[in-house]
């Protein structure tokens, strides 16, 4: 009995082993993109439910020129130009670091600060596919949308931290 056991379990492990060994496979030639593999990356793609600024957070944010810079590279890649996305990471990290860096006083918060973060790996993630010369074109339409709801997330939070401070009511003492 104590012999089968052995023997079962070693059959088992003997399997899950060699399940898992890979097997030598030739190389291929890299592919090329055609032209409908091309057309599909200059596709314009947008969220179903896209925020965007309210006039006062636009008049409270008029000065943070990060925001609107990567503001006009969103649009860019809404449209089918990945210029800062798909050039060198250097470029991606000195915008990204000027939306950071220069966040205004009024909306410096957690909340803010996270959304960035969340803008910026999404960014990176984007990046990171078309330096790789990434073929699967489904991957990289997941990844453009992750950061087209990154950035509309920033300006619904935006948005609301502008709100509630205007909310804000002193309470006599």
């Amino acid at each position: 009995m104590k012999n089968n056991f052995y023997y079962i379990t070693f059959l088992l492990l003997a399997s899950i082993s060699l399940y898992g060994c890979k097997t030598e496979t030739q190389p291929q030639d890299i592919p090329v993109n055609t032209a409908a593999e091309e057309s599909i990356e200059r596709e314009k793609i947008s969220l179903k439910n896209e925020f965007v600024l309210n006039k006062a957070t636009l008049k409270e944010i008029a000065d943070w020129s990060g925001f609107f810079e990567i503001d006009k590279n969103i649009t860019n890649l809404k449209t089918g130009d990945q210029s800062i996305f798909n050039g060198p990471i250097e470029d991606l990290a000195a915008v990204l670091k000027d939306l950071n860096s220069k966040l205004p006083e009024q909306i410096n918060s957690n909340s803010i600060i996270a959304r960035i973060a969340v803008l910026a790996t999404s960014s990176y993630q984007l990046n990171e596919l078309y330096l790789k010369n990434t073929t699967n074109t489904e991957v990289i339409k997941r990844t453009k949308l992750k950061v087209l709801e990154a950035f509309s997330n920033l300006k619904f939070q935006i948005n609301k931290t502008l709100e509630k401070q205007a909310q804000l009511i002193e309470k006599p003492e």
